[in-house]
């Protein structure tokens, strides 16, 4: 988790390097918007294997599935 919320504070800064030099961020004041969300997307049902020759089902969640997204936004550009 901490090699996660670094990569982030990375990725942020290099964002705000970034939209520094743009004219319509310079004029927003410097602002970076920022928002980060996770959510657990495991199915619930069973699930078709795809590749198996005959129609086999899941029958339990090994790995649970998650989806993660960065949104950074600055004169308004996203």
């Amino acid at each position: 988790m901490t090699k996660v919320l670094a990569s982030g504070v990375v990725l942020v800064w290099f964002v705000t390097v970034a939209f520094a030099g743009d004219a319509e961020a310079a004029t927003s004041g410097g602002c970076l918007d920022a928002g980060v969300g996770i959510v657990d997307i495991t199915p619930t049902d069973q699930v078709a294997l795809a590749g198996s020759p005959t129609q086999l089902k899941s029958s339990s969640v090994g790995t649970r599935l998650y989806v993660r997204a960065l949104v950074l936004a600055a004169g308004g550009q996203r």
